[in-house]
């Protein structure tokens, strides 16, 4: 895949973009596509399970739920 290809594929990941959209604008199949969506997602699982949640708020502020 080129630069282009990946770049096309990331911004539509992070867009949440339907695969059918991405596959057609970066013009690659949608199987290529929902792998690729995978492998993001599981870089990204990753991380959080290696480095634990991340932190919301700083000292002295408190995060509250609605």
């Amino acid at each position: 895949m080129s630069l282009q290809e990946w770049l096309i594929l990331l911004f539509y990941w992070v867009d949440d973009a339907l695969v059918t959209k991405v596959a057609k604008h970066a013009q690659v199949s949608e199987h290529t596509t929902i792998d690729v969506f995978g492998w993001l997602q599981d870089v990204c699982s990753q991380q959080l399970i290696n480095d634990g949640p991340p932190q919301l708020g700083g000292n002295g502020v408190i995060c509250k739920s609605r």
